[in-house]
């Protein structure tokens, strides 16, 4: 295997960034042996490893947005040129924080984040809390406590809310958003989701939002009621990541045993398909203009496309070798694959043929 290496410099202000380019056939666990070109993404601090998690596209800024885990810093990557920018001190992280990939909500850090109105408001679970943080400026411009602690965080703008999973408190939490300040962010209402709530997306379109719960499944939440309304059978024994493709109406749901399920949106949640990916699923990107579906298996160390039809039906492309725990994915709109590997505080490019 050859390695070309380079070292760049995201900003002046900003340690540099190590990018390894590796060209290479893809082989790993579980038979991966997929032709593709594979990059790795070095974090700045991160190399003892840092608990990445949420991961996703922002359309606004052409980057992936990555929150760092430990390093209480969110990680800005731009996919053309593959350079690191970071915002530095997000979160707060405990100095005896424990090292590793391995509990990475002890301690502190951040590990999801959402864009809104030219700011981020990413998670903080040394607060527990939610920060909100200028996209140009990179300040910390405002912070607002939370009941518990948070996982996800999504954004619903024809609210002017922002809805936080907490899993230990078996609850969503929404918070009303104020782009003028100097106030940001004040708790409003709750949402309690017994057995969940395991990942999260907004339909602002259906007036839904989607939920699992941590076994076989998956809840609809009424935007308007702000109740569950509907439980739906997705066909995994461990549900975890969701994915949506809100103009043909399905729902896709990673299964941690190792699979993906297809459910109809406008058919009451009806499994359309299903299919085996790698071991550990967490969670999945689903990418429109290319119409894959990519399914990291954290266990197995591999990613497997899909290709999906408008009408639900899941076409395996290729499994790549990815990393031992990597469970975190965002795609962008080149069809390329970032996969998170939480032991090197690494993110894998995977660009596939």
């Amino acid at each position: 295997m050859k390695v070309l290496r380079k070292i760049r410099v995201a900003s002046p202000s900003i340690p540099l960034v190590l990018i390894l380019f590796l060209g290479v056939v893809s082989a790993g666990p579980a038979g991966a042996a997929t032709r593709g070109t594979r990059t790795v993404i070095a974090i700045p601090g991160g190399s003892a490893g840092i608990g990445l998690d949420d991961m996703g596209f922002v359309p606004e800024l052409g980057k992936i947005l990555v929150p760092a885990g430990r390093t209480g810093a969110l990680a800005l990557i731009d996919p053309k040129s593959n350079e690191v920018t970071l915002i530095p001190k997000v979160a707060a992280v405990s100095p005896s924080a424990p090292r590793g990939p391995r509990g990475r909500h002890r301690g502190g850090g951040t590990t999801s984040a959402v864009y809104v109105d030219g700011r981020f408001v990413a998670s903080d679970h040394g607060g527990p809390a939610l920060v909100v943080v200028g996209a140009k400026s990179h300040k910390v411009l405002g912070k607002a406590p939370l009941k518990s602690g948070p996982d996800y965080v999504r954004s619903v703008p024809s609210r002017h809310e922002v809805w936080v999973t907490e899993p230990r408190a078996e609850q969503i939490e929404i918070l009303a958003y104020s782009p003028a300040g100097p106030t940001y962010l004040t708790s409003k209402d709750t949402i309690t989701v017994p057995g969940g709530p395991e990942s999260l997306v907004v339909d602002e379109g259906r007036g839904r939002a989607y939920a699992n719960l941590w076994k076989d499944e998956t809840v609809v939440i009424d935007l308007a009621t702000l109740k569950v309304a509907q439980h739906w059978k997705n066909g995994c024994a461990g549900s975890r990541g969701l994915a949506e493709d809100p103009v043909h109406g399905l729902l896709f749901v990673g299964c941690s045993e190792g699979g993906v399920s297809v459910l109809a949106l406008d058919s009451d949640g009806r499994v359309l398909a299903h299919a085996a990916a790698g071991t550990g699923v967490d969670i999945v990107a689903f990418n429109a203009a290319y119409r894959r579906l990519f399914v990291p298996g954290a266990r197995s160390a591999t990613l497997t496309v899909f290709s999906v039809s408008t009408n639900g039906k899941l076409t395996p492309e290729g499994t790549y070798a990815t990393a031992r725990g990597g469970h975190c994915v965002a795609t962008d709109p080149a069809g390329d694959a970032f996969v998170c590997d939480p032991r090197t505080g690494t993110i894998i490019k995977i660009s596939p043929k």
